[in-house]
């Protein structure tokens, strides 16, 4: 409906690793680039809550208002790559958490 809000949620899986070299002049070696960190929000388009997961020493650490927690692998993706699949059947309640910014380093 017109003038309505809605965060758009869908599934979108990103690369852990990037190659540059394509996107640039001088096209003599690779440019590569690792996922760093994400920025995430957890809501809908009206209100929630933002948190940072970042990888420090091949770890994914989540860094939540004063909490830190490392995390897997899997609730890494879980949590930064959207969709709205049911994660509590005994509620109904659906995924709202997506990355908002991604981070990459120069290797």
């Amino acid at each position: 409906e017109k003038g309505q809000r809605i965060k758009i949620n869908n599934k979108f899986i990103f690369q852990n690793e990037l190659n540059m070299k394509k996107y640039v002049l001088d096209q003599k070696s690779d440019i590569n680039y690792s996922l760093a960190g994400a920025l995430i929000h957890n809501g809908t388009a009206d209100s929630g809550h933002y948190f940072s997961l970042i990888k420090i020493h091949n770890k994914w650490f989540e860094f939540n208002d004063t909490n830190v927690k490392q995390i897997s692998d899997s609730e890494f993706e879980k949590k930064s790559y959207g969709g709205n699949e049911i994660i509590d059947k005994s509620n109904g309640y659906r995924n709202s958490s997506s990355a908002l910014m991604l981070f990459y380093l120069n290797n």
